[in-house]
């Protein structure tokens, strides 16, 4: 299917998250730093970046991919899912994070994780995989597409 690079600070997440996506057909690279993503990028950029908005280079990477100092030239915008900890409205202020295609609250389960993987990498216009009408237990959080050039918080 798609290609995904993660950097995720927790080792014991980083494999969880490895694990359910490639059960859901992905290819996954586990990143350890900055460095490790940066050179990725560069060298076959994925289809999907997955960062921890823990780590303060998960930012940088973040303001770098959305200022095209990062990629191959001519390469497509990459989708970033940001994972954390901030409540969704509060992370859509936040100018750093707001620059993310999607974020996830932690903790997070499988559904979640791949309804928001495979709304991030459907086509623009298409419709993301149908979801249960209940409400994800309380904590959880679900990733969105924002319409390009739209407002954090939309």
């Amino acid at each position: 299917m798609s290609r995904i690079l993660v950097l995720e600070e927790n080792a014991n997440l980083a494999l969880g998250v490895r694990r359910l996506l490639e059960l859901e057909g992905h290819e996954v690279v586990l990143a350890r730093d900055a460095a490790a993503v940066q050179a990725r990028l560069r060298a076959a950029p994925p289809e999907l970046v997955i960062l921890d908005d823990a780590l303060p280079a998960a930012r940088r990477l973040l303001r770098a991919l959305r200022s095209g100092r990062l990629g191959r030239g001519g390469a497509p915008r990459v989708p970033v899912l940001v994972l954390g900890a901030l409540r969704p409205e509060l992370a859509g202020e936040d100018d750093d994070l707001a620059a993310a295609d999607g974020y996830m609250l932690k903790p997070f389960g499988r559904e979640e994780l791949a309804a928001g993987v495979a709304a991030l990498l459907s086509p623009a216009g298409a419709s993301p995989p149908a979801r249960s009408a209940r409400r994800p237990p309380r904590g959880r959080g679900k990733a969105r597409r924002r319409p390009s050039g739209s407002p954090p918080g939309a």
